[in-house]
């Protein structure tokens, strides 16, 4: 199985994951789930849904990102914000890996869809401010519903903390609000910008040997 996703997608039809799929030679169902910058979090959050046992083996899921693309660059107030990135992950609910998917949770605030759009026929448009206290809220309450899910079972687990890369600034309000130890928090938008659904996946590849194993990241 391969799904994949972006904030911006190249091609409407079929799936970006058919031609994923068609580079890998790999023959197996393909489909596209596009959640803008959450989608590897929606990939996630879909196969926690699903039965296990009627998953294939392994599941790839990819976020593919050419967000540079869908910039007006006259308009610097959000053209400077943005780059290309692209990640692979490899899904398996039966072959034992050093990381597990423990828990996840999915939430949406329909009222604020018009506060970031890219067109079909146009550029990338935002409500800088309100997208950014919006942000810094829904990041700083979801870091917390974690940290209670880990009390309510026990854990005493280290927890690190993973944002999506919109800018440093939210980061660095959500990690001050959070109390978050600035050496369990990991980024990487200060040397690429923000790269859509690729950001955090990026960050957690780029920072795999300094996680440290019996840990959580959120």
């Amino acid at each position: 199985l391969v799904i994949s996703g972006s904030s911006a997608p190249r091609i409407l039809c079929p799936a970006e994951a058919s031609f994923v799929a068609k580079q890998l030679q790999i023959e197996a169902p393909c489909w596209d789930v596009n959640s803008a910058c959450s989608t590897f979090l929606t990939h996630l959050y879909n196969l926690s849904l699903m039965d296990p046992a009627k998953l294939p083996e392994f599941v790839l899921i990819t976020q593919t990102e050419q967000l540079t693309s869908a910039m007006d660059y006259t308009d610097r107030s959000a053209a400077a914000l943005f780059g290309d990135g692209a990640c692979a992950t490899v899904i398996s609910t039966r072959v034992p890996s050093r990381v597990q998917a423990l828990w996840s949770h999915m939430q949406s605030d329909p009222s604020g869809a018009d506060k970031v759009l890219i067109r079909r026929t146009s550029t990338f448009t935002q409500d800088g401010r309100a997208v950014q206290m919006f942000a810094i809220k829904r990041t700083r309450d979801g870091y917390e519903k974690v940290k209670e899910q880990l009390a309510e079972e026990g854990s005493e687990r280290p927890l690190y903390f993973v944002g999506h890369q919109a800018n440093l600034r939210v980061l660095e309000q959500v990690v001050q609000r959070c109390g978050i130890a600035p050496e369990r928090h990991f980024s990487n938008v200060e040397w690429f910008g923000n790269t859509g659904g690729a950001s955090c996946p990026t960050v957690i590849s780029q920072h795999w040997d300094k996680i440290p194993a019996g840990s959580d990241l959120a």
